[in-house]
């Protein structure tokens, strides 16, 4: 194969296959910051990662700064309700965290540039709640992050 992009994908290709061959399931969840080498199998994102775009945000005014702290705070208490969520899941809680991700995800404030970033993070949202279809996976991946840079 002369074409490198090939070459990456028949190896990757080889080695899912091999990891496979040796029991490892094919419904292996791999929860990442988005880096596209870690898409592969059953793929959910970091929560931690997702709510960096909003707080790495540069608000114009004081209006902006307050629509940020806002949307910040609705993101982490939606979180320490999927959080409390893994430890009992339920049908009905189920579908209401997915109903708060969408009205936090596609709400309209005044500040634009935040509209688009939410709009955009809500287009992950299959990856962002995977936790309630699987709630032993984990919702961030600091924890291994902290494994990696430990070594």
């Amino acid at each position: 194969m002369k074409v490198p992009r090939h070459r990456n994908i028949a190896t990757e290709g080889a080695l899912l296959g091999s990891l496979k061959q040796r029991g490892v399931s094919p419904d292996l969840a791999i929860i990442s910051d988005d880096a596209g080498q870690f898409n592969v199998l059953i793929h959910g994102l970091c929560w931690v990662h997702a709510e960096r775009l909003v707080h790495k945000m540069l608000p114009l005014n004081d209006q902006h700064r307050e629509y940020i702290a806002r949307v910040r705070d609705e993101i982490w208490t939606l979180y320490a309700d999927l959080k409390a969520y893994k430890l009992q899941p339920t049908a009905t809680v189920k579908q209401t965290l997915a109903a708060r991700f969408d009205a936090i995800f596609t709400q309209k404030t005044r500040y634009a540039t935040l509209n688009r970033l939410l709009r955009r993070i809500h287009l992950n949202k299959s990856e962002l709640l995977l936790v309630l279809e699987r709630p032993e996976v984990p919702l961030h991946t600091n924890d291994s992050e902290r494994d990696i840079r430990d070594h």
